[in-house]
């Protein structure tokens, strides 16, 4: 995965790996949990810092939201990245 074209900065919600939903980890218990990320309604002219396009899996979504639908706080991505193999999805 290219780090920075994923958009994998700071603990924000992202979905680097083409999974179903927008997702971060959350500590090493859980691992990993998706995200409330809006689907946007129109993907051609929309704003991908609030919404991800369902094609694609919102891949496409650079928003702030780092919190998971469970209610955990994402993790940083530069932490999680190259860790244990608890981490591997």
């Amino acid at each position: 995965v290219d780090i920075l074209f994923a958009g994998l900065n700071e603990n924000y919600c992202r979905n680097p790996d083409g999974d179903d939903l927008v997702w971060c980890y959350v500590n090493e218990d859980v691992g990993w949990e998706y995200c409330d990320v809006p689907l946007c309604h129109e993907c051609k002219n929309s704003n991908f810092k609030k919404c991800g396009c369902r094609d694609g899996n919102q891949a496409d979504y650079r928003g702030s939201i780092r919190t998971t639908i469970g209610g955990k706080e994402c993790l940083n991505w530069k932490d999680t990245i190259f860790t244990t193999e608890a981490f591997l999805r």
